[in-house]
């Protein structure tokens, strides 16, 4: 499990407007945001400074499977070639970017605890869990399944505060793994969904 890197957050007022303008033209700074793990890799390799919140560029099936598992998300866009997603969560916001032969093509969002190291208890999540086909050349393709989780802030008695779990923790994200080589879709994605979101998933899927 990968800490984001870059552990700002972003204000509210600055995402909203940009989000509310819709304006290809409007340019966000990269370092302003956390980003995945692998989203790091790819802005530092390719030096990626900006991108924009763009429309026109549609974003993966979303399946909320419970109302309090609503998260915003949206596609976004790096100069030249590379495209993303950026999810929010109240004043937290994560860039997750990829390159053109990954293609995200489902999102799963859920909420959840999750126990942490040292901890006692379990905190309280929202997590989007994101599936997605890699071209790995012609007839090759294979899956690849990776998690971003937003924690509560912790509601603690009196004789817990300053203890390690009463503090707040910034997003985290997981690379669940890759299939073996043509293995698509994921058969452990597609298990973990319930009979009516298979229902979708298999539609996506099929359509390719």
């Amino acid at each position: 499990m990968g800490i984001l890197r870059h552990n700002l957050k972003i204000s509210p007022l600055l995402l909203l407007a940009a989000i509310g303008t819709g304006n290809a033209d409007e340019r966000l700074d990269v370092k302003d945001f956390q980003l995945t793990d692998v989203c790091t890799d790819t802005v530092e390799e390719h030096g990626l400074k900006t991108f924009e919140i763009d429309d026109r560029f549609s974003t993966p099936t979303i399946t909320v499977r419970q109302a309090e598992a609503e998260l915003f998300v949206t596609a976004v866009y790096f100069e030249p070639y590379f495209h993303g997603i950026l999810f929010k969560r109240n004043d937290e916001a994560v860039l997750h970017c990829y390159v053109h032969y990954i293609s995200p093509n489902y999102i799963l969002l859920e909420r959840s605890e999750r126990g942490m190291t040292f901890e006692n208890g379990a905190r309280q999540t929202t997590e989007a869990h994101i599936h997605s086909y890699i071209s790995c050349g012609s007839n090759c393709g294979f899956s690849r399944y990776e998690s971003i989780t937003f924690f509560d802030d912790p509601k603690v008695s009196k004789e817990d505060e300053g203890k390690l779990h009463s503090y707040p923790l910034p997003p985290l994200y997981w690379l669940g793994g890759d299939t073996h080589p043509n293995e698509y879709p994921s058969r452990w994605f597609r298990a973990y969904l319930t009979e009516e979101e298979r229902v979708t998933f298999d539609r996506i899927i099929n359509e390719g």
